[in-house]
């Protein structure tokens, strides 16, 4: 196993003080020939997670994201194809390292999960671990690095970001970059992807999803290559808004998934695979008057009648008519 010391900059250092990470320098013909030798990027779990990446995902609390991230660990690692209506190309051993929940908790949850799954379960080629600790992420730091150097997960979650970087000030863009490069230097030094699961800010329910709707300081949202968000509908309790906001390798996403969660065997169900987010956020549509228009002419082309839609927006009949006839 690699023994690793952590510099004064929070990057990791192995024993043969070799930094990874490594700071270069390169022509822009060095880098376009370099970038014509690199294979397609594969997807982990559709255009949320693609190999070799750092993903943020800030959730609402209670929406289900541990259930989420487990799911996904049984999905990747059973060798599914698609999970959620999303492909999956890469399969391998997967890996929580949970920092919040009892392992008590997360026994009862796996047994539940085990029961009703939507395809089979197969452990035998890939293995799904959890590794639960009470510690900090700098502290268990040596340790993560020798599971993650033994297993080699083809991704891991990190559950959440508050609980295990405690030390940190979370507001402050310093402390969270620190803590983030310790994060891309472990994802670095073993190719996988990990992904950062998070909060999003208190009374943000009924604003459209943006990365900054993320805790605490912005440099997480900055230092990742993608985010993902599980939020609430107003719709029905049972439903979950999955979007993402930001992306380097993907184009713009269009519109959202609808989740279903289900009760019973607390495994996420697809209801819908493009909804308006919009029309699932807090008691109404809490959207810039232009975007507004824009959904209000979408879902008059669709069928819906001007008193549905005005119900809708919380507006008058005469002012959608007016929306649909401007350009």
């Amino acid at each position: 196993m690699t023994n690793l010391r952590k510099n004064l900059n929070g990057g990791i250092i192995s024993q043969n003080s070799k930094v990874f990470f490594n700071s270069s320098l390169k022509t822009a013909q060095e880098l376009a020939n370099d970038g014509a030798k690199l294979e397609p990027i594969k997807s982990i779990w559709g255009t949320y997670i693609l190999e070799n990446s750092l993903v943020h995902n800030p959730s609402e609390r209670g929406t289900g994201k541990t259930l989420l991230s487990l799911q996904l660990c049984l999905a990747i690692s059973s060798g599914w194809k698609t999970f959620c209506g999303e492909q999956i190309e890469v399969h391998g051993n997967t890996l929580l390292l949970n920092f919040e929940l009892n392992e008590h908790v997360i026994k009862r949850r796996m047994d539940h999960l085990f029961r009703n799954p939507p395809e089979e379960i197969n452990q035998t080629a890939h293995q799904a671990r959890v590794y639960t600790s009470r510690h900090s992420f700098l502290e268990e730091l040596p340790e993560i690095n020798s599971m993650v150097e033994e297993f080699k997960p083809v991704v891991i979650f990190i559950d959440n970001f508050r609980l295990a970087f405690l030390e940190s000030d979370g507001n402050s863009n310093k402390d969270v970059a620190q803590a983030m490069n310790q994060i891309l230097s472990l994802r670095d030094l073993h190719n996988c992807s990990i992904v950062l699961v998070d909060h999003t800010r208190k009374n943000t329910r009924s604003q459209s999803t943006e990365s900054d709707l993320q805790s605490g300081a912005g440099s997480k949202s900055d230092l990742a290559d993608g985010d993902y968000f599980l939020r609430r509908s107003s719709k029905n309790e049972a439903f979950r808004i999955l979007k993402r906001s930001k992306s380097r390798n993907c184009a713009d996403q269009i519109g959202a998934k609808l989740l279903r969660f289900n009760p019973d065997t607390l495994w996420f169900e697809v209801e819908e695979e493009c909804v308006n987010e919009a029309l699932h956020l807090g008691n109404g549509v809490n959207v810039a008057t232009d975007e507004k228009k824009e959904i209000a002419k979408d879902l008059y082309e669709k069928g819906q009648s001007m008193e549905q839609i005005a119900t809708t927006f919380g507006v008058s009949k005469s002012t959608i008519s007016r929306w649909l006839k401007e350009d």
